[in-house]
């Protein structure tokens, strides 16, 4: 059989249409494609080191053409029956039968990767021959990641598959082709079995699967909420390089009052994170007073926000509070951030005027009547957000547990060196999938707050002992460390153990990270609140389609747990672990719905009741 050896990319295209064309002969399409392609690309073909033009090329295509439609060769029926028991044949021709399929639906295979990680994919699961195929079925395909339409294809072919065909063809075209043959045109080996790779193929277990919902978009495209995205909305906030130098003091003088101890103090300090937020919010509290009230930059003022220590200075941050629900329409949950940021200020504006004294039963700054007003406002939003509707709709982004760990167990397939089409994925790939693995993983182990991530730091919170990696926080190291002083120690479970040390070792230096934080961004930065938040969010729309955030999870486990017969000891020693109290994890975490939630009591008067019924 005269079929040519190939000798680059272009060429390899051409002799796919060739040997479509000896397989394939009254499939005119095929034919004509392959014509087409040796005119366009003008394909050098080789015969044993014997060049031939565009020219000897549509020459052997015409031969073939013209001795098929002049054969008297009879092709065995389509109509073989699908229950007929095919011979068993060896590797090569599976892989030629995907190949040839997959050249039936016009896609390429020119480097011949995609042909092999699907064969490696079948074989490794145990459909070693085409007759296997039948057995194939659409949730074997699925599993496998064997594109739909493909599938369809190999089971057209294999409604009318002979074994005798394939034996059949080659027989009938050597006496013909070799007629057309002469010195200058050797014999070749097929080109399907030139496509046999040279090295070894890529285990399937090597490579990523893919996202088992398949490609779901943008994630930024796809909204929880039905409140006007930030994009859309004017930035309102005071940006830093815009505050006056006045100002700036101001600022400076508010995050020492709320994290450095001083005489007169009623309070405990707060966490430096925490106050980095509350200067957040008195920036955007100050850039409504410039931009949207009109006050100039000169001007502004702490005092602005909480002009008196009387009753009369809530009236300011009433009217932002009402600016915030008309103009931004955010949640209550967020006006009750503001209005305790508004607190904190109005104490650092007046705590020389206070003498109150919480040591003898007072209650700090309970004689500032300023204060008193905005502690009223705070419970009103407090209760207005337990009856008001949720912003955001939480279905979107809520996972129950077993789905969030199917998601975590899917990151550490999606560590493999390959892609999911068996091609080899960069060193960096690897590595931000290992992170991503991690940041999952601990999380659904230890399911603390996100800040715990982000600073994670060996030697300091995460130490290694024993061969196992502990989280260990201070007072200074969590939210509620003033409260609940030192953590109870925090084991990474042991099969983290392994990929945290190669992620240490070799993995992390990748990034050439700038800080000593065990994770980072892609740019060497520390990871951010944000971008933790942003990776989250995205990979889990990737692999669930829902909008899963970090701080969602620590709901997700309490909401499944207190679903299960876990004991009221249980449910206490949970709540010490993950740094809060049994109140907060019944009122603020416990995402069960009021029928979830008696159905208990419900169960036990059916049994009561029925038990009463039978004695009767």
């Amino acid at each position: 059989m005269y079929l040519t050896r190939i000798v680059s990319r272009r060429c390899v295209t051409a002799s796919r249409y060739l040997q479509e064309a000896v397989l394939r002969p009254h499939a005119p399409r095929v034919y004509e494609r392959g014509k087409r392609f040796c005119e366009q690309k003008n394909s050098s073909l080789i015969h044993d080191g014997h060049k031939t033009t565009k020219h000897h090329g549509l020459h052997i295509y015409d031969h073939l053409r013209g001795f098929h439609a002049a054969s008297t060769v009879q092709l065995p029926s389509a109509q073989v029956a699908h229950n007929e028991v095919i011979e068993e044949l060896d590797d090569l021709t599976i892989q030629a039968f995907i190949t040839r399929c997959m050249v039936a639906l016009g896609k390429s295979v020119d480097d011949g990767r995609t042909v092999e990680t699907l064969t490696s994919r079948l074989k490794e699961n145990w459909f070693t021959t085409v007759a296997d195929l039948r057995q194939l079925s659409a949730e074997d395909a699925s599993a496998l990641q064997i594109p739909v339409r493909l599938v369809h294809e190999m089971r057209r072919q294999l409604g009318e598959y002979s074994p005798d065909a394939e034996a059949a063809i080659p027989a009938a075209v050597s006496p013909h082709v070799h007629q057309i043959a002469h010195d200058d045109y050797p014999s070749a080996p097929s080109a399907l079995a030139e496509a046999e790779p040279t090295k070894p193929k890529p285990s399937a277990v090597d490579c990523a699967p893919k996202p088992p919902k398949g490609n779901l978009g943008c994630s930024q495209k796809h909204r929880v909420t039905k409140r006007p995205s930030r994009t859309t909305l004017p930035t309102y906030s005071l940006r830093e390089e815009d505050v006056p130098p006045g100002l700036q003091k101001e600022l400076d003088d508010f995050r020492r009052f709320l994290t450095v101890r001083f005489p007169g103090q009623q309070e405990p300090r707060v966490g430096a994170y925490t106050a980095a937020k509350y200067l957040v919010i008195a920036r955007q509290v100050l850039g409504w007073l410039h931009y949207t009230e009109g006050i100039p930059l000169e001007s502004l003022t702490f005092k602005q926000m909480v002009p008196s220590p009387e009753k009369e200075g809530v009236q300011v941050a009433f009217a932002h509070l009402q600016w915030l629900a008309s103009e931004r329409q955010v949640a209550p949950s967020t006006e009750l951030t503001v209005v305790r940021v508004i607190i904190q200020v109005a104490k650092f504006q007046y705590w020389r005027q206070s003498e109150s004294r919480p040591s003898e039963g007072d209650r700090p700054y309970q004689d500032i009547k300023a204060i008193n007003g905005l502690r009223a406002l705070a419970n009103d939003t407090k209760a207005a957000m337990r009856v008001a509707r949720p912003v955001a709709d939480v279905q979107r982004k809520w996972l129950e547990w077993p789905e969030f760990l199917e998601a975590c167990h899917h990151l550490k397939l999606e560590c493999s060196p390959r892609t999911s089409t068996g091609r080899s994925r960069t060193e960096t790939a690897k590595a931000w999938s290992m992170q991503t693995y991690l940041l999952f993983n601990i999380l659904a182990w230890i399911p603390d707050r996100q800040r715990t991530l982000r600073e994670l730091e060996v030697g300091r919170t995460l130490v290694k002992e024993g061969g196992r990696w502990i989280i260990r926080h201070g007072p200074e190291d969590y939210k509620t460390g003033r409260v609940y002083g030192e953590r109870p120690p925090m084991v990474i479970a042991g099969h983290i153990t392994e990929v945290l040390d190669e992620w240490l070792k070799e993995r992390r230096r990748g990034f050439t990270p700038n800080h000593q934080f065990v994770f980072t961004r892609k740019n060497g930065t520390q990871m951010t609140a944000d971008s933790v938040y942003r990776l989250f969010t995205s990979t889990c729309f990737r692999l669930t389609g829902k909008k899963t955030n970090p701080h969602l999870v620590r709901d997700m486990i309490i909401t499944h747990i207190r679903s299960s017969k876990a004991t009221e000891a249980q449910l206490e020693a949970l709540a010490i672990y993950m740094g809060h109290s049994i109140e907060v994890q019944k009122s603020h975490y416990d995402r069960r719905t009021k029928a979830q939630k008696v159905a208990p009591a419900v169960e036990l008067l059916n049994e009561v009741n029925n038990e009463r019924t039978q004695r009767c």
